[in-house]
């Protein structure tokens, strides 16, 4: 059978109920508000979030959903302007006390958990300030799992793309050089779980992030595990079955973790569909964990599930 992870936000939940979605904050909306109306209703926010985080693993359980794609949902968290501490937090303890039964809920029923930090956390960039802010939020990622319980290993992957293209005076092993020290930096509750993607455009395609894997490995004794995403890998080819190429590099105990999506939406091929189509179709690969990242999210699932 195959197994599937949900990303995120379950539609069919949200279909039920218009609340039972995750809530977020600005920084403008915080600074509205001042600091104690602000602190208080950010605090109620991320208890609402972590309360309701839990809500969707039972959801993925219910449903035969084997993992979930966990969205942070601290907002502001790590604004550096902002200078805000977790103790600050009115609902610290209870925070903490549903932070802990996400990863309980989590291990009781058998699903797996996993996190994709945005676009902007990007360890390659020649820019430290860049790699300097990507760090924080990839220790709070770190943070937040190592106080769900969950795993320090790729059982419970922490996962972002290069974001950087090889350009004239660069190298891949600058790059290399770069995203290991700055990995190093985050300490092990990130470095333990850190996966890398093949991207849809830029210099890293299967083949290039394989090279940089390797140079990591070779250079530093440190295995880097790669997530292959098929919709990458058919915008931005470089041949051959990387699938294939990509288990190897995960742990011999651990079942990767890869990505199955569809583009096209609006005519754009790298744009996310509704739902898988038979123009490409559902995965067959059954040794792998495949999140679904596609717009319908868990009605998506479902509907291949049943099919």
């Amino acid at each position: 059978m195959i197994k599937y992870g949900l990303t995120c936000i379950s539609e069919i939940l949200r279909d039920q109920d218009k609340t039972q979605a995750y809530r977020t904050m600005t920084r403008k909306r915080f600074k509205e508000l001042g600091y104690n109306e602000g602190i208080k209703q950010l605090s109620e926010r991320i208890l609402h979030n972590m309360r309701f985080a839990s809500v969707v693993v039972q959801h993925c359980a219910d449903n035969d959903i084997a993992h979930y794609r966990i969205p942070q949902s601290m907002p502001l968290m790590t604004e550096p302007t902002l200078g805000l501490k977790f103790t600050d937090l009115p609902d610290y303890d209870d925070i903490m006390i549903a932070i802990r039964n996400i990863g309980d809920t989590a291990k009781r029923l058998g699903v797996r958990i996993g996190a994709h930090p945005d676009q902007f956390v990007i360890l390659a960039s020649p820019n430290q300030t860049v790699c300097d802010k990507s760090i924080v939020d990839l220790q709070m990622t770190g943070w937040f799992f190592d106080n769900m319980g969950l795993p320090q290993s790729h059982e419970s992957p922490i996962n972002i793309h290069t974001s950087c293209s090889i350009k004239p005076g660069s190298s891949l092993q600058q790059i290399g050089d770069r995203v290991y020290h700055n990995l190093m930096a985050c300490g092990e509750a990130v470095y333990k779980r850190f996966t890398l993607e093949n991207e849809d455009k830029s210099s890293f395609t299967c083949e290039t992030l394989y090279k940089l894997h390797c140079y990591i490995c070779d250079t530093y004794n440190f295995n880097l595990p790669c997530v292959y995403d098929n919709l990458h890998d058919e915008c931005n080819p470089s041949g051959d079955n990387w699938l294939d190429v990509f288990k190897t590099t995960w742990p011999v105990d651990i079942v990767p973790v890869m990505h199955w999506s569809e583009g096209g939406n609006n005519g754009n091929k790298r744009a996310h569909v509704d739902y898988i189509t038979e123009n490409v179709g559902k995965p067959t690969d059954t040794s792998v964990v495949w999140e679904l990242e596609v717009k319908a999210k868990d009605k998506a699932i479902i509907k291949l599930l049943k099919g």
